[in-house]
């Protein structure tokens, strides 16, 4: 992925860029994964908090319900849900259109190259 600071090539898997330290592919969201096909409204997201598997609700408009909670990203959800703040984007797994279970930060690539 290339990075829209300073040009440098970083691999799919970064969500920072090696070169500079911007983030990479920051601005697409739940809702743009939505809208590409590559989530829907009920999809069920996963991530480990002390070593269990949580699942929270991806809802119509993009945002994270778990439990009675109503969180407006993914990175709200994990510190809400955790108590502390991570890469989101790499903590939250959900199952791609081809059925297999991957961290968000990769369907955000895969949206990014248009696959």
């Amino acid at each position: 992925m290339q990075c829209k600071n300073c040009g440098s090539n970083n691999p799919d898997t970064n969500n920072y860029c090696g070169n500079c330290g911007a983030p990479l592919g920051s601005a697409s969201t739940l809702h743009d994964l939505m809208a590409a096909g590559f989530l829907k409204a009920g999809d069920s997201i996963t991530c480990k908090v002390k070593g269990e598997e949580v699942d929270a609700t991806i809802l119509e408009d993009g945002r994270v319900q778990y439990g009675d909670k109503t969180y407006d990203t993914p990175f709200l959800a994990i510190e809400g849900i955790r108590g502390y703040r991570c890469d989101s984007w790499s903590c939250w797994k959900a199952r791609g259109p081809e059925g297999k279970v991957k961290p968000l930060h990769l369907l955000r690539v895969a949206m990014a190259k248009g696959r």
